[in-house]
């Protein structure tokens, strides 16, 4: 399982491809082992959930705007959840969930890290944003970089608070660091969000504690981030409210704001069924001549797949709502995965995570948790 989550969520880089194929080879060998041992299938709610949801995706390539399009993104869709039910069947006992989760989270730190390691340092400055967010096609969106980082962040912050590790503190420095080199603006919020989940269950002296922390983290941001561009970070997010506390989009902002609307018009032609899997991109195409997705997960999956698709799709989202509200609410582990849930959802609304490795291998690891949980209760 480790070398398995390493690879596919640490290492999934165009550079890396062979180690790409022998991640499908540790998933495999991890299945064998598990099968000869537990002799039966586990977490089949969400293979069901999940399998429901793809099965719907490529029957909309039917009715689709464009079906080879459809196909070729329902098959990137394909890969991500058959991978992450595999995953999840073999997530069969507590030791076993918690130590998935773990290295997932020091998965998301070496896959910023690879990241960083190939940015042109000489960029960095005002312009290093805006250098980084002009990718390739093999190279990974920014956001789906630094927001992997935030879950790490608020996972380690956590373990941090219940046991004062030395080890837990040297990687919230360095998820933290990360997050705000990588400057953007969900994952920066994010990790204040999740900050603020935990601050609400810790007792006054773990909040004094939290408080001398985040000063430790600011004077080591100061110290070792550019000032040039920490106040071009800074400037972005204050955009967010301007003076009279009236909202100031910029021009990401703006466009968010324009893909929205012509969404809800998408949603309204087709409310039911949808346009076919993935078919945002192709609408905005033929209505205004340029390909761009709606940066909203939402919206997004509302346009593809309609109602049915947008119901099938979340029904794992209800399952672990529906478990984590009808469980015990003390500061433990299942409140921390709760916490990433959350700031998952909210990143939603900036970006679409419906097809990402991240994203669903996270979901089946909160998926088996809450269902252990369950049990337990």
């Amino acid at each position: 399982m480790a070398l398995f989550l390493i690879i596919y969520c640490g290492m999934w880089y165009a550079d890396f491809l062979l180690l790409s194929y022998l991640a499908y080879v540790f998933l495999f060998l991890f299945i064998v082992i598990s099968i000869s041992k537990n002799k039966c299938v586990y977490n089949q709610g969400f293979i069901c959930f999940s399998l429901i949801f793809l099965v719907y995706s490529f029957f909309s390539s039917l009715w689709s705007v464009d079906y080879q399009y459809t196909i070729q993104n329902v098959s990137i869709l394909a890969r991500a959840i058959v991978v992450s039910c595999l995953f999840v069947s073999c997530l069969t006992k507590q030791d076993n969930i918690e130590w998935g989760i773990r290295l997932f989270m020091y998965a998301c730190i070496v896959y910023a890290l690879i990241y960083i390691l190939k940015i042109d340092f000489a960029m960095i400055g005002a312009r290093r944003l805006n250098y980084a967010m002009n990718e390739d096609e093999n190279f990974p969106n920014l956001n789906l970089v630094s927001i992997p980082v935030s879950f790490s962040f608020i996972y380690f912050l956590f373990l941090y608070i219940k046991s004062r590790k030395v080890k837990d503190l040297l990687f919230i420095i360095i998820s933290f660091l990360l997050v705000v080199f990588l400057g953007s603006r969900k994952s920066i919020i994010s990790i204040f969000l999740g900050s603020i989940l935990l601050l609400l269950k810790v007792d006054g002296k773990k909040k004094l504690k939290m408080f001398l922390l985040f000063l430790l983290l600011i004077s080591l941001m100061l110290y070792f981030i550019p000032f040039e561009y920490l106040e071009f970070v800074y400037e972005r997010l204050l955009l967010l409210l301007s003076v009279n506390n009236t909202i100031v989009l910029d021009e990401a902002d703006l466009l968010r704001k324009e893909l929205f609307s012509h969404g809800i018009e998408y949603i309204v032609e087709q409310p039911i069924i949808g346009h076919g899997y993935y078919s945002f991109s192709k609408l905005f195409l033929y209505d205004y001549g340029k390909m761009i997705y709606s940066h909203n997960n939402f919206v997004e999956v509302l346009v593809g797949g309609g109602v049915i698709g947008f119901i099938l799709y979340y029904l794992v989202y209800y399952k672990i709502l529906y478990i984590y509200f009808f469980s015990n609410k003390s500061f433990d582990l299942h409140y921390l995965v709760f916490c990433v849930f959350v700031i998952m959802i909210f990143n939603q609304v900036g970006i679409v995570l419906l097809q990402n490795n991240h994203t669903w291998i996270l979901l089946a690891l909160i998926y088996s948790y809450s269902k252990f949980k369950l049990k337990v209760k």
